[in-house]
């Protein structure tokens, strides 16, 4: 049971690392679209890469098993939602309008 939870928390914290990299790629390729000459290139090949990265993070935390990727993708998913959530509540805070 102790090494199960045990499993369960690293896998999620797997997780979360995974999901801090993928958000943390979109931010730096979004801060950087602006200033690049060709922004489509820039974005499809991050979410290749981001997309890749996370992929075979998952495939090599979870070793195969549905159950650690499962709470590997628990973990990415409370990332998400912490990532949304918290840039909807910081552009709020310093006056900045969420678009429609």
């Amino acid at each position: 049971m102790i090494e199960s939870m045990l499993t369960w928390g690293v896998m999620i914290a797997a997780g979360m690392l995974l999901g801090a990299v993928f958000f943390g790629g979109l931010w730096m390729t979004v801060q950087q679209m602006q200033h690049t000459q060709r922004p489509g290139l820039l974005f499809v090949s991050s979410v290749v890469i981001r997309t890749g990265i996370v992929l075979a993070g998952i495939w090599y935390f979870a070793a195969g098993d549905a159950e650690s990727m499962a709470a590997c993708l628990l973990g990415f998913l409370g990332i998400r939602l912490l990532a949304t959530h918290g840039t909807a509540v910081f552009g709020r805070a310093f006056g900045r309008r969420e678009s429609p």
